[in-house]
């Protein structure tokens, strides 16, 4: 998230709430906790990111398994919720699960004492086709995470532990987040004149006293 924070600066702030071991139906019980008509009115673009815990084995030590049809219709109320509020449907993004390395997570389990998943990427598979069919059934954006990681012959490299993202992961995300982002984000509207843009001596003699968009009248001073 730092890349596109970085992209984005200055134009709209790249706000995370990722929730460690949540699910779609932890996280169904949470948003209206967290987002209300008053902190969603500005919002630019809204991606959604759920499934990787929900499609663990339905023998799975976690108990994070949630079946597919409950998956789904626990994304169609958050979707719904967030309509409710006043978030414009085109500004949500849907983001499948990526893919599952077992021998990686298999290796981090045992290492750290943790009782071996029951996992496999066939199942997180059906997730993300029905992530893909819900994004066609409401027209929404959709990044197929796993399919793009799928591409590279030594697709692990973009996992630590066979879960969670490596810094080749989050490299990936970014490349496939932002021109989706570009599309619904202005990044010609700076927020506040860019400061060579800005009188520096008579810093008030900007048109509206800095106003929040950029002030191409403003006179260039060399300091």
């Amino acid at each position: 998230m730092k890349k596109i924070s970085n992209r984005f600066q200055r134009v709209c702030d790249i706000i995370t709430r990722g929730f460690s071991g949540y699910t779609s139906r932890s996280c169904c019980i949470i948003i209206s906790k967290i987002f209300c008509p008053e902190n969603v009115s500005n919002i630019a673009a809204f991606v959604i990111c759920l499934g990787t815990n929900d499609s663990s084995g339905k023998l799975d030590a976690t108990e994070y398994h949630v079946p597919i049809k409950e998956y789904i219709e626990n994304l169609e109320e958050i979707i719904k919720y967030l309509q409710h509020i006043g978030l414009n449907k085109n500004k949500i993004v849907l983001m499948t699960p990526g893919p599952y390395h077992h021998e990686k997570f298999t290796k981090w389990c045992y290492e750290n004492g943790r009782t071996f998943p029951n996992k496999d990427n066939k199942l997180v598979s059906e997730y993300v086709k029905t992530c893909l069919s819900l994004a066609m059934k409401h027209n929404l954006d959709v990044i197929n995470l796993y399919e793009e990681m799928m591409k590279d012959k030594d697709w692990s490299r973009f996992l630590t532990d066979g879960v969670h993202f490596s810094r080749d992961g989050s490299h990936l995300i970014y490349n496939l987040l932002h021109p989706v982002l570009e599309k619904k984000i202005d990044a010609s509207e700076m927020l506040l004149p860019y400061w060579r843009e800005i009188n520096h001596i008579h810093p008030y003699d900007a048109k509206d006293d800095l106003c929040i968009k950029k002030c191409p009248n403003l006179t260039i001073k060399s300091s």
